[in-house]
């Protein structure tokens, strides 16, 4: 069970306290000058900083995507590979047990992240690892990658994954990126990393109802899509650290390097973009190299023609004490509030939590199940 208390951490004042399996994580009581008073170091902490130089924990709810509406939130337990999601609503979690309804001639390997349906709030599709029996005698099972398309309440599940040449084992690489705005229930529009050989695939739309496969034109990794469709967020290779940023092609300025960025994430209303971000580690000055979620103000960055974007910078360790070893997943949910997914420095578990974007706790999201 989680607790919520409210003390105070050493000599601050007015602290608030999360205990998770009898770890307590200070929130809003640290100082960039004393760290380590409240159990959250941010230097000489080797190869390990990303987690203050501990082991990461070993349970983690990750890679958060709100529906349309924003009533689900779908996440990914990492300790089974399998996909939940949330009613925003009631804080019921649900499994869609994916692993349970593949065909026969399928064996499960792992599913997720999903991408949530723009224009029907029930529906998603997900990726699913498999190993397939292409010629059914039991004996050879041959790796791919599929797409389910589901709904919440479970009565749809159906393969909607372009097989092509890659026939019935599937393509080696189909990673969703977007259900994009303007689709429909006669054409659906979802782009994808798509590859028949490895290591990486191209970005390319796919339309299920024909099956048909289009490359996408650059920039190819889209990141985001506003919801109105009028923004697009996209990086040229966001494998490397610092690749350019662009809003609808146009690159943007950052005050300084990003490091690589992990996920981008649209306001409701369109008007700024929650980056996650694991900047440099500098191995002389021990500095840098925490997880953070960058708030950049995309409207007034373009509407005053400013030289670099407004950020609001979210430091977890001074702002709450805790860490992202697994990566943060920023995620909006209202236009004043991100999803991200933090722990301890002790903590067995790493849970989903919605914060503001000046780094104040609202609520836990996620706990044990």
């Amino acid at each position: 069970m989680t607790h919520f208390l409210t003390s105070r951490c050493l000599s601050f004042v007015h602290a608030a306290f999360i205990c998770i399996f009898g770890t307590v994580l200070c929130l809003n009581g640290c100082t960039e000058s004393q760290p380590s008073n409240c159990g959250c170091p941010r230097d000489t902490l080797g190869r390990d900083q990303i987690n203050g130089g501990r082991m990461p924990p070993a349970v983690a709810h990750t890679r958060m995507k709100l529906s349309a509406s924003g009533r689900y939130l779908g996440f990914v337990e990492n300790s089974d590979g399998g996909q939940r999601i949330l009613d925003m609503s009631t804080g019921k979690v649900m499994d869609p047990h994916v692993r349970d309804r593949l065909p026969t001639n399928m064996r499960y390997f792992a599913d997720g992240p999903n991408i949530w349906c723009p224009y029907d709030d029930s529906k998603f599709v997900v990726l699913v690892v498999t190993l397939t029996d292409t010629v059914g005698d039991g004996k050879d099972f041959i790796y791919g990658q599929h797409l389910f398309e589901m709904s919440v309440d479970g009565s749809l599940f159906k393969d909607v994954t372009p097989v092509t040449k890659a026939g019935m084992a599937g393509p080696v690489q189909i990673t969703p990126l977007a259900w994009l705005v303007g689709s429909s229930a006669q054409a659906d529009s979802l782009l994808a990393y798509y590859s028949n050989v490895a290591p990486a695939g191209i970005s390319k739309i796919f339309v299920p109802q024909s099956g048909m496969l289009i490359p996408r034109q650059f920039p190819s990794g889209l990141l985001a899509q506003s919801k109105d469709r009028f923004r697009e967020a996209s990086v040229k290779d966001a494998e490397n650290f610092d690749p350019p940023l662009y809003i609808n092609g146009i690159e943007i300025k950052f005050p300084s390097p990003p490091g690589k960025i992990e996920k981008a994430s649209w306001s409701p209303d369109g008007k700024k973009l929650a980056i996650s971000v694991l900047p440099y580690y500098d191995t002389v000055t021990k500095t840098g190299g925490f997880r953070e979620v960058w708030i950049a103000d995309i409207d007034r960055y373009f509407s005053e023609g400013l030289s670099a974007v407004p950020l609001q910078i979210i430091n977890f360790q001074k702002d709450f004490c805790t860490y992202n070893a697994w990566g943060t997943f920023g995620e909006f949910i209202t236009n004043s509030t991100i999803a991200v997914t933090m722990h301890g420095i002790d903590a067995d578990a790493s849970y989903i939590y919605e914060i503001t974007l000046d780094g104040k706790m609202v609520r836990q999201l996620t706990s044990e199940p």
